[in-house]
């Protein structure tokens, strides 16, 4: 009976993955799920009584789950779709012919328009220079707090304000508000401490060029760079001759080495004049 039973399990796996085009990894779940049912009535399920009563139950709950996996909005159905929507177009797409958009709307129709969706609609936007596009759909995201939001926005902003004189504000009005929502997230740490550090705002740039240098998981030369040059425009010499040496030994490019040896150079005259 158990084996009758893992037979039609993997069965209906198998058909998931067939008429919801899910991942081949449910046919793995589903061969899991059927050996552990076989195990269990092997090994746990001694009495008969308790063979009628919790193998089909069992059965009944992984059959379930092993369904729900393709459908639901986690489910790996959604997240080839995803793949799908953003190699659409691209050469990674093997058939672009008529079968494969009617596929991808069908897909579209099921999922709607969950804020995974949308991201990834809202990046191809950008591809195409269409800013307003992105935007707009960003403006849909049910979640305006998410870093996805932030990342659409900025590279909508970016190239929509790319010769305006005001971009830098607009980005760090927008940085402000990322951190806020997002405090660990280190690109906006570091991009709203870069755009200060260029306004000559010093302190704040150090705050949060600090937080993004705490949150880098190995050590970047050119964030340990820019963090040299917040602390020695305020006199910080010491912390700034550390981080520039950091730096040095990462490595940077040849334009942050020649500023780093102004800056040291600079350093120096100043401790000869206050020597003399």
């Amino acid at each position: 009976m158990a084996a009758i039973l893992c037979i039609v399990m993997f069965i209906c796996c198998l058909l998931g993955l067939l008429l919801f085009h899910c991942s081949p990894l449910l046919c793995i779940i589903g061969t899991a799920a059927s050996a552990i049912l076989f195990t269990f009535d092997l090994f746990l399920f001694k009495e008969a009584k308790f063979k009628r009563i919790l193998t089909p139950i069992l059965t009944c709950v992984l059959i379930a789950l092993c369904l729900f996996i393709p459908i639901s909005p986690t489910g790996y159905g959604y997240y080839d779709y995803l793949n799908m929507l953003e190699n659409f177009g691209n050469a990674e797409l093997s058939d672009k012919s008529d079968k494969a958009q009617k596929k991808l709307d069908e897909l579209t129709e099921r999922y709607g328009e969950t804020d995974d969706v949308l991201y990834v609609l809202a990046l191809k936007a950008i591809e195409r220079s269409a800013p307003d596009e992105a935007e707009s759909l960003a403006g849909k995201f049910s979640d305006k707090t998410t870093e996805n939001y932030y990342t659409v926005m900025e590279q909508a902003i970016a190239k929509k304000h790319e010769y305006s004189e005001d971009l830098g504000d607009q980005l760090i009005t927008l940085f402000e508000k990322a951190v806020n929502d997002n405090p660990n997230w280190k690109h906006a740490n570091e991009s709203l401490g870069m755009l200060l550090l260029d306004k000559k705002e010093y302190e704040k740039a150090t705050y949060y060029l600090l937080k993004a240098y705490e949150l880098s998981e190995k050590p970047d030369g050119k964030l340990s760079y820019y963090l040299g040059v917040a602390l020695i425009e305020q006199g910080k010499n010491s912390e700034a001759l550390a981080l520039f040496e950091q730096a040095t030994s990462i490595g940077v490019d040849d334009e942050c080495l020649a500023d780093i040896a102004w800056y040291v150079d600079q350093i120096i005259a100043n401790t000869e004049t206050e020597a003399e």
